[in-house]
């Protein structure tokens, strides 16, 4: 090995020229298949776009007119709408009135079932009570007949207690 000039700098020639040789068929191998079909796609890429802007400025002209067209669909459509809401207020205000007056029978008929219930209820349990009643004032009576009062006068007493307690109605 040489120790001058680029042995001095710590290179190796042979290394040196391998690595030279290495880029120039790197540098072959890229332009040939890479950089220039690259360069063929961009050609292809600015023809396409060229052809797209064409295409949407087409698009932009008759989007601009079916827009028109639409809104003169879109206001006779709008006047017709506002005729067919009319049409459905108006049905609806009646259909609503015939609604609540169907509920309103219906309150009245529930309102008056549950009443004839209430005032059934009632009633039974004013007879229950009765009954009660009369079971504790008989039961007292006796436990109070039994301690004091003889057997004949008992009977005459309980007697005229039950006829007084079938007289009684509970309010």
């Amino acid at each position: 090995m040489a120790e001058g000039g680029l042995g001095a700098l710590g290179i190796n020639p042979i290394y040196l020229v391998g690595q030279v040789v290495n880029f120039s068929i790197l540098l072959f191998v890229l332009k040939k298949f890479l950089y220039d079909p690259v360069l063929r796609k961009l050609d292809e890429r600015a023809k396409q776009t060229k052809q797209g802007l064409e295409a949407s400025e087409k698009l932009i002209q008759e989007q601009q007119e079916w827009e028109e067209e639409q809104k003169r669909q879109l206001q006779k459509a709008q006047t017709k709408m506002a005729q067919l809401i009319a049409q459905a207020q108006a049905q609806a205000k009646q259909e609503k009135e015939k609604i609540l007056e169907e509920a309103q029978k219906e309150a009245q008929i529930t309102a008056q079932n549950e009443y004839t219930k209430v005032e059934q209820k009632l009633k039974e349990q004013e007879k229950t009570l009765q009954e009660k009643t009369g079971q504790l004032v008989v039961a007292t009576t006796r436990k109070l007949l039994l301690e004091y009062l003889d057997p004949k006068t008992q009977t005459t007493i309980l007697n005229k207690q039950l006829k007084k307690l079938t007289q009684l109605k509970v309010r």
